[in-house]
Formats: C-alpha cells, structure tokens, sequence
C-alpha cells in the first residue's frame, strides 16, 4: 500500500475549515485524473483514468464518506483497487491545521503512486482556495445580500447575476 501526506496551516475559524472539508462532491470534480463524477441512486461514483508510457489504469469507485468532527475520510472502492483520503482539522496557535493523508491499496500500485502525491497536493490547493473564499467573500456577499451564498456553487451565483 502507498501512502501520501501533507498539512497546511490556515488562518480561518475552524467552522469555515469543516464546512470546506464537507464540500466531497467538490473535492472530487476538482481532483487530476477524474474524467466523470456522476450520481447513482443515493451515492456518487467517480471514474479515473491513470496513465504513464504504456501503462493504462481507469477505474469506476463507489465514493463512502465518513464524518466525525474536524475529520473526513472518503473511501473510493473501485473493481481494481481501494483509495483512502482522510482529512483532519484541528485548531493551532498559528490557525487551523489541515493534515491530508492519501493512500492506495490494489492493482497497478506503481502506476498510481506517482498520481497519489498529484492528487493529495490538489486537494490541498482546493482547500486553500476555498477556505480563502469562504473568508475573503462570503462575509462582504453576507453583508450585500443579507443571506449566504454558496460561492463554490454556480447556480447560486448566477442567481445573483439575474
């Protein structure tokens, strides 16, 4: 099994950081190698496409979250292997703490392990930006309009727009 990890530091109340970490649907329209995210019945699946010279691996995962607190874990359980991403928030003196752990476990675990750090270092990036979002706009959208607006969500701003 591979695993990748990282962390990121946050200057943003917890609140803001656990409303990103829940955005799933997001973080995986956002991840590289995701070619469709799709609903089925009362879950998600994502197809993912890996490949390096030759080697080819696409997959289909049915997508399991988990919650508890400042941690999220998203399980993608696919016909040829297994990927965990666990997300945990925790306040610091410095901010919020975000550690991001990525592991892979089944068929062609060298061709994916090269991917695994691409994908956990996206996700990283997404939660900045969103969190910097959520910090930066939501407050002077708050104050305009009176009510919340998902910024992530483009039916919500284009409803702004109208």
């Amino acid at each position: 099994m591979k695993r990748v990890a990282t962390s990121l530091i946050l200057d943003a109340p917890i609140e803001t950081v656990e409303k990103v970490l829940g955005e799933v649907e997001e973080f995986l329209e956002a991840l590289p190698f995701v070619k469709e995210v799709r609903q089925v019945g009362k879950g998600v699946e994502v197809t993912m496409s890996f490949s390096r010279f030759l080697s080819r691996l696409e997959d289909t995962y049915r997508v399991e979250t988990y919650r508890r607190g400042g941690v999220v874990v998203i399980q993608l359980t696919g016909r040829k292997g297994v990927m965990t991403i666990a997300l945990r928030a925790a306040p610091t003196e410095e901010g919020v703490r975000v550690d991001i752990e990525g592991s892979y476990r089944g068929r062609s675990e060298g061709l994916v392990r090269e991917k695994l750090s691409e994908i956990v270092n996206a996700i990283r990036s997404f939660i900045a930006e969103r969190v910097s979002e959520e910090v930066i706009y939501a407050p002077q959208v708050r104050r305009v309009l009176g009510r919340d607006v998902e910024l992530s969500d483009v039916l919500s701003v284009s409803t702004l727009l109208l």
